[in-house]
């Protein structure tokens, strides 16, 4: 009937997806919290526990209770505990930690972007820039280390910096939203310091990074001020097309927000230059040197034979740098296997700045078949990600 239709195609994909990822995330959840001293683990560990058991229960429901019964074992395929391709035998729980309990007090102090814990770290607790013109949310985190609450109080050193709640006690994680009034931040690069205390003689300095963008002195284009610009290939400031070409966007394609390729796909190849196609990106960047441009692409086939298919990058009028976005992803290879299982490529071509200020991002047109999805550029190492970081704010001409 509807019901049984309803619960077999609709309800149990929702509910036994939902529950597998929120296992996977309480496990490594649990397993971040244990190694930071955190009892809370353990009460993620029962949790963890407790949403394995509901998978079985869950398969238990639609293997007896939909339709009397009539889809026995259409769901008994094991889907946990998969330490490759091959599925295991059984299902078998993920391990999770325990720590031993005990009635000692110490405030524990985790910020966002670490793993460490203070006081216990000898480093600097510093969080990561935030800018006025992409606003990020910040946010550091308060517990306690041992069974019993423990006090703390709060301070900041700059009028511009605060947080919601600034003295207090705590037992399990307290997560305090890091709050920057930009109207009282002075322009350039500010750092606060927020002092938290718990007791007379543990105190952790939270330092709090931020650079406020002074609009006169920006151009048109993307902007961030932590040396890391992301866009979207589809946001391009200026499309040149010509020949017969012509750069569409591909809605819906790719990891976020889709991608752009040039059309007809019949088209010959082409060898870039000043009048050639491309797409072009306005960006600010604060300071001179040496970054690098990353290009996320769709996976696809050198289906012209010819050791892959190309695109070019350069910056302003520099000579555009051949790419292959097939090199080393042979058919059947890892590397091939692994950029279809994310759908998507990763080529970075690296580039200097000469001067600070406004510049330009162009992505050539070499060979046809290729969609852009986004375009990341960077000074430093990027912190792990799936999708890489969040798009930078896109500033208008005055």
């Amino acid at each position: 009937d509807q019901k049984d239709a309803f619960y077999q195609l609709v309800w149990f994909p929702i509910h036994a997806c939902a529950n597998l990822n929120e296992l996977y995330y309480t496990v490594a959840l649990n397993k971040l919290y244990a190694e930071q001293g955190r009892p809370e683990a353990n009460a993620l560990a029962d949790r963890a526990q407790a949403l394995f058991a509901r998978d079985d229960e869950l398969t238990r429901f639609y293997h007896e209770d939909i339709s009397g019964g009539k889809w026995n074992h259409m769901m008994s395929q094991t889907h946990i505990g998969y330490t490759y391709w091959q599925q295991p035998d059984e299902q078998v729980m993920p391990e999770v930690k325990r720590i031993a309990s005990n009635g000692k007090r110490g405030l524990g102090v985790a910020i966002e972007g670490s793993s460490s814990v203070w006081p216990k770290t000898q480093g600097k607790a510093v969080l990561p820039l935030s800018d006025s013109l992409n606003r990020q949310p910040r946010y550091l985190e308060l517990f306690s280390q041992g069974t019993r609450d423990v006090s703390f109080r709060i301070r900041s050193d700059s009028d511009w910096l605060s947080v919601p709640v600034t003295a207090g006690k705590v037992g399990n994680t307290l997560r305090l939203e890091v709050r920057v009034d930009w109207d009282r931040v002075p322009a350039g690069r500010s750092t606060g310091v927020l002092k938290i205390r718990s007791g007379w003689w543990r105190t952790v300095q939270v330092r709090v990074p931020v650079y406020k963008a002074d609009p006169k002195r920006l151009w048109s284009g993307y902007f961030s001020a932590d040396d890391t610009i992301s866009l979207p290939a589809s946001g391009y400031s200026r499309a040149v097309a010509g020949g017969g070409v012509n750069w569409n966007v591909i809605r819906n394609l790719g990891l976020v927000s889709g991608a752009v390729g040039a059309f007809p796909r019949s088209l010959p190849a082409i060898s870039p230059d000043a009048g050639s196609p491309h797409l072009e990106y306005d960006v600010n960047l604060l300071e001179a040197g040496s970054y690098v441009v990353t290009v996320k692409l769709a996976p696809s086939l050198d289906v012209r034979g010819q050791q892959g298919t190309r695109f070019a990058v350069s910056v302003d009028d520099d000579a555009p740098v051949i790419v292959r976005a097939n090199d080393g992803l042979a058919p059947d290879s890892d590397a091939w296997n692994e950029a279809v299982s994310h759908n998507q490529v990763q080529r970075q071509v690296p580039i200097d700045v000469a001067e600070p200020g406004a510049h330009v991002v162009k992505l050539w047109l070499v060979d046809p078949g290729l969609a852009f999805e986004d375009i990341v550029v960077s000074r430093d190492d990027l912190p792990a990600s799936y999708l890489g970081p969040p798009y930078s704010a896109q500033v208008s001409e005055n």
